[in-house]
């Protein structure tokens, strides 16, 4: 197993770099099993944060913002920053695995000029520093904390020409802002020229990759198993082994106190086994209220659901409901008319029949608290509005812990409500109740 693997992935293209001879830097295309493993990919995510934030709302940030379960470093109370990648991309990897933007977030904590408000650049080599046909990286680091990446240069030939080309890109694309010149300048005053100096003397900060892995050894890596609210579902299992075991320890000291107790004593022995008996019940007890909780909140809410359906039905109008653990959508039809139109009826004339700005008004009802409202189409009669409210009855990150997300075979929680009496085709579906 080698000790250090450099896994980049940029343009659809992953290539691996481990140690070889001479302290430099070789890429592999097969599988490397490392006991440290520093990512470098295009679909990693780093979002600087404001404040500390607890795993759960980390967690929760980063899918909100890629929309898919993340494996999640949160390191907002160390580097202002949390970052994630795809939860199987985590399990791809033998040993600890952290992205390079981490270590460089802690690199630059103790540099002044990370806070001074200027631009930064980060040449990271992979190998001897400034040594020619030596792979480099530069990372340049924005004033408000966000980083420009760049693809991997294979080989060097002249440090500082391939510098300005690197940051007259990173300037093309918007990615760097902040500098006093302009890289892309191909004549430039002396001033100009001056000025560029300067920032390759006191703003580029040249490393060699080994000289961050130390700042790996206090850092966190990615989780390899689910996590619910910052605790890894093979310490929840522990603790509640622990629990259980505690559990039968007290129950057998009891029992064995009971035992001598009825043998100094007959006359107490009743007394006793009644009082290991309160004992069991309530251990018992406990045990069932702490499942049952567990279990209600991997239920559906009738009442919150018809709630929300309620918040949104207009006279005239029909709601429909579908439910499962895993979304819940609310779909609210809104006709044109005030009936029912054949194919081909003139609606010029039988639009009329009904208020527009009426129309219009139910099409902009607020989504109920805790919905979002996702969509509106047209059936193809074209007689109405159909307009789509979603939300999640149940935590996703709950239902992945107990194995419950993605289950074939869910029965949803399917109801419809009508605004006028007699709906005709939708009349079999369960009613909600009416104002």
């Amino acid at each position: 197993m080698t000790p250090l693997a450099l896994a980049i992935k940029r343009k659809g293209t992953s290539v691996t770099y481990v140690p070889a001879q001479g302290g430099s830097f070789q890429p592999v295309r097969e599988r490397v099993d490392a006991r440290l493993t520093i990512t470098y990919d295009e679909d990693e995510r780093r979002l600087p944060v404001p404040a500390r934030l607890s795993y759960h709302q980390a967690f929760r940030t980063l899918r909100q913002e890629t929309g898919q379960s993340m494996a999640v470093i949160n390191a907002s109370g160390e580097t202002g920053a949390i970052y994630g990648v795809e939860e199987g991309k985590a399990l791809l990897f033998t040993g600890p695995t952290l992205p390079l933007t981490y270590l460089v977030d802690l690199a630059l904590q103790s540099d002044a000029r990370a806070k001074d408000g200027g631009a930064l650049a980060l040449a990271i080599f992979l190998g001897e520093v400034e040594k020619p046909g030596v792979p480099l990286l530069v990372i340049g680091v924005n004033p408000d904390r966000t980083l420009a990446l760049q693809d991997l240069v294979p080989s060097v030939a002249d440090f500082s020409t391939t510098l300005n080309n690197i940051l007259g890109s990173m300037v093309a694309a918007n990615a760097l802002r902040g500098l006093d010149f302009d890289p892309r300048q191909a004549s430039r005053s002396d001033d100009v020229k001056k000025l560029e100096q300067a920032f390759h003397r006191d703003r580029v900060l040249a490393v060699n990759l080994v000289d961050l892995v130390p700042l790996a050894a206090s850092a966190k890596s990615y989780p390899r198993e689910p996590v619910y609210r910052g605790i890894a579902q093979s310490t929840l299992s522990r603790s509640a082994f622990a629990v259980s075991l505690l559990t039968c320890a007290v129950t057998l000291a009891f029992a064995g106190s009971g035992e001598w107790l009825r043998r100094s004593a007959i006359r107490e022995t009743a007394a006793l086994e009644r009082s290991l008996e309160e004992r069991r019940n309530e251990v018992r007890a406990q045990l069932l209220e702490r499942v049952n909780g567990l279990g209600s909140r991997l239920t559906l809410d009738p009442v919150s659901l018809f709630e929300a359906a309620d918040a949104i039905s207009q006279p005239g109008a029909k709601v429909a409901l579908a439910a499962t653990l895993e979304s819940a959508r609310l779909t609210l039809t809104v006709p044109h008319t005030r009936e029912r139109l054949a194919p081909g009826a003139d609606r010029r004339t039988a639009i009329a029949a009904r208020d527009v700005e009426a129309i219009v008004r139910e099409l902009r009802l607020p989504a109920p608290q805790g919905w979002t409202r996702s969509a509106i189409e047209t059936p193809g009669d074209l007689n109405a509005w159909l307009v789509s409210f979603t939300a999640a009855p149940v935590e996703r990150d709950l239902l992945d812990l107990v194995g419950v997300g993605g289950t074939t075979g869910t029965k949803p929680l399917d109801a419809a409500r009508s605004g006028r009496a007699g709906a005709g085709e939708d009349a079999g579906a369960l009613p909600l109740a009416r104002r």
